[in-house]
């Protein structure tokens, strides 16, 4: 009987260089899918990053919008000394005030002016601790004059079982006021939110939207509502016949409109409740640089930007 001899490849299965063909195969697709695995998670992250973004800087503009929309009585705050944080309405901050519903009455002669008072009488001022902010509002047949009021203190002298009047009433303390008193002079707690970019608390150089409510320090207390925000812009819109005009601040709509302060308590009318129409524009930036360009050969990785624009318009 004849047998077939068998083949050496036969015997010892694989050779070596079919074997080293094999594995520079699989790691060859090994690197292959490591890269895509790689890219992949780096555009998930960059998209994720820019996702987060926009989010943050809808949200923002949404609570903006919230607090121009609710404001009322003043509207705007502006102070002689606009810095950063203050309560001011300029090219970059924004101040509000708006009326939280609680109201009393002012129980000070009618008809009788008074000019830089610290004092006022009111039925009722348990509502106003020192700190609080609040609004006076003195009102005549043809206009409403009102003033923003940082509470400083107050004394509960009246007898609830009593009628309120000049003597039975509490008293209310506060920055000075001047004005005429009415027979419709009432005082309203109310909130001033501050929008302003200040440092990040992580990292310093960069910045990040706050929104601080009061008047003072005293009773001012900041929170950070965005972070990653660069650039925070405001323009304040008056109408003008049937022309409607912006400008970057209140002092400039003031000096534009003669007759006009933009201090709520000069004797000149207030240019603030002249506005109609505010337009906010905020800017924000990812965190990390993961845009790519290419220039004169030599590659720079920029932040991923996303602006977002809302006009506003004033209740009266």
């Amino acid at each position: 009987m004849k047998y077939q001899r068998l083949s050496h490849h036969s015997q010892f299965g694989f050779t070596t260089l079919e074997l080293l063909l094999a594995a520079a195969i699989f790691l060859s697709l090994i690197g292959v899918a490591f890269q895509f695995t790689v890219s992949s998670l780096s555009v998930q992250g960059r998209e994720s990053q820019e996702v987060e973004l926009q989010q943050n800087v809808r949200a923002a503009m949404q609570l903006i919008a919230q607090d121009i929309r609710s404001s009322n009585g003043l509207h705007l705050i502006n102070s002689p000394n606009c810095q950063i944080g203050s309560p001011c309405s300029n090219s970059n901050q924004l101040s509000t005030i708006s009326a939280s519903g609680e109201i009393t009455l002012v129980r000070e002669p009618v008809n009788s002016s008074f000019s830089n008072s610290t004092q006022t009488r009111v039925c009722d001022a348990r509502a106003y601790p020192n700190g609080s902010t609040a609004i006076l509002m003195n009102a005549t047949k043809n206009s409403v004059d009102s003033s923003p009021l940082d509470i400083t203190g107050r004394q509960i002298n009246r007898n609830l079982n009593q009628p309120c009047n000049f003597v039975n009433s509490d008293i209310i303390n506060h920055n000075p006021v001047s004005g005429t008193w009415t027979d419709r002079s009432y005082i309203s707690k109310a909130v001033v939110a501050s929008y302003f970019l200040g440092p990040d608390p992580i990292d310093s150089s960069r910045t990040a939207l706050y929104r601080r409510t009061g008047l003072a320090n005293q009773g001012g207390q900041s929170g950070l509502v965005a972070f990653d925000i660069t650039n925070l812009d405001i323009q304040y819109g008056i109408a003008a016949g049937a022309n409607l005009t912006f400008y970057p601040d209140l002092a400039t709509a003031a000096a534009a409109n003669p007759g006009w302060s933009d201090m709520p308590n000069s004797a000149l009318p207030y240019i603030g409740n002249s506005v109609e129409i505010i337009k906010v524009s905020l800017t924000g930036e990812t965190r990390e640089a993961k845009v790519k360009t290419v220039v004169n050969g030599h590659a720079y990785y920029n932040r991923a930007q996303f602006s977002l624009s809302q006009t506003v318009e004033l209740r009266r």
